[in-house]
């Protein structure tokens, strides 16, 4: 399974998810992805949010996709050069 079809499975905000990651990466296609769903609960509520990280050739990319309370997401994202990286620790 290539990531864009690991984002659509996940089902989770996947246009916003693609566009996030086609933007970080600036043309090139990912070499390699983990999708990950999870959900969260604060004060009644049920959060869900996703994590994803993909590499190409020169990047480690981390794309944070959080459900807020009116239906709409929050985006994070962040570009890592592999030439610069010794380790990667994420937490999330």
């Amino acid at each position: 399974m290539n990531t864009w079809e690991r984002i659509d499975r996940a089902g989770f905000y996947p246009r916003i998810v693609e566009a996030a990651l086609r933007r970080a990466l600036g043309g090139s296609e990912p070499l390699a992805s983990v999708v990950q769903t999870d959900a969260a609960f604060d004060r009644g509520a049920m959060f869900r949010h996703l994590t994803l990280a993909a590499v190409d050739e020169d990047v480690l990319v981390q794309v944070h996709v959080d459900e807020l309370e009116d239906g709409a997401a929050s985006v994070g994202t962040s570009i890592h050069p592999l030439s610069r990286l010794g380790s990667v620790s994420l937490l999330e």
